[in-house]
């Protein structure tokens, strides 16, 4: 056991790529990622997430998709700037369940200039109003955090950033794990959830570990647990979207 530990600190950075954006562990020195979780992290590379908050152009969820990136692309073409790729557009659109954008570009390079605060703002007013690029986050269990963190202090966050060598507004938020009015008398230190804006910082957080108030703290990435919905018993949906008539018994499925 001691020997595989070793192995896996040591090992290569497609490894710790495996902490966060992958599904299954293991994977020692040597060996690639597996393909799935490659190629899934490729896929994500070159896609933005939009949210749209304008209630009173709701009849645009309703267009195609073919009609957004038409017009996706026509912003983009008009948009002025140094450091633009060449030959930038948008491939792919997608609408989620939860009526967020999501589209695909042509590149890494591209969706990463587009998430420029510049661009991004020369890009949202012209696509649409109420239009937001949401930043893509990853979740952190850190463990033993002293209670003494002040978790909606942002100065205390930008703190932990620079001591632990990370870019500033790298930490998006912090919460704890369990409500504050349910920890016992006497207790000094709980668990946290840290949520990431970037895959790679949150891997070099599983590396290399933690240090919050003056405690080095080993984060873990957070796990979820699958989505089903108690009606149907099917997933990835909850009983307020199912369109089941009746329900199922978890038991025997009737």
């Amino acid at each position: 056991m001691t020997q595989l530990k070793c192995t896996l600190f040591h090992g290569n950075w497609a490894c710790f790529k495996e902490g966060v954006t992958g599904t299954k562990s293991g994977w020692l020195r040597g060996q690639k990622s597996p393909p799935y979780t490659v190629g899934n992290m490729e896929c994500k590379a070159h896609q933005i997430l939009v949210d749209i908050f304008d209630e009173d152009d709701n009849d645009f969820l309703s267009k195609s998709m073919t009609e957004v990136i038409v017009k996706a692309n026509e912003v983009i073409s008009k948009m002025e700037d140094t450091d633009k790729p060449a030959k930038i557009r948008v491939e792919a659109a997608l609408q989620t369940c939860k009526k967020v954008l999501v589209l695909t570009l042509n590149s890494k390079e591209a969706a990463k200039w587009i998430k420029q605060p510049e661009n991004e703002m020369t890009f949202t007013e012209a696509f649409l109003k109420g239009l937001h690029i949401r930043e893509r986050t990853y979740n952190l269990i850190a463990p033993r955090i002293p209670i003494i963190f002040e978790l909606d202090n942002k100065n205390h966050l930008r703190e932990i950033e620079e001591v632990n060598g990370l870019g500033e507004y790298t930490i998006h938020k912090a919460r704890w794990i369990k409500p504050t009015a349910r920890r016992r008398v006497g207790q000094t230190h709980t668990y946290t959830i840290l949520t990431i804006t970037s895959a790679d910082h949150a891997n070099m957080l599983i590396r290399d570990r933690l240090i919050i108030c003056s405690t080095r703290v080993r984060p873990t990435k957070q796990k979820f647990e699958p989505i089903q919905c108690i009606k149907c018993r099917k997933w990835s949906h909850f009983v307020g979207e199912c369109l089941a008539n009746k329900d199922t018994c978890s038991t025997c499925g009737g």
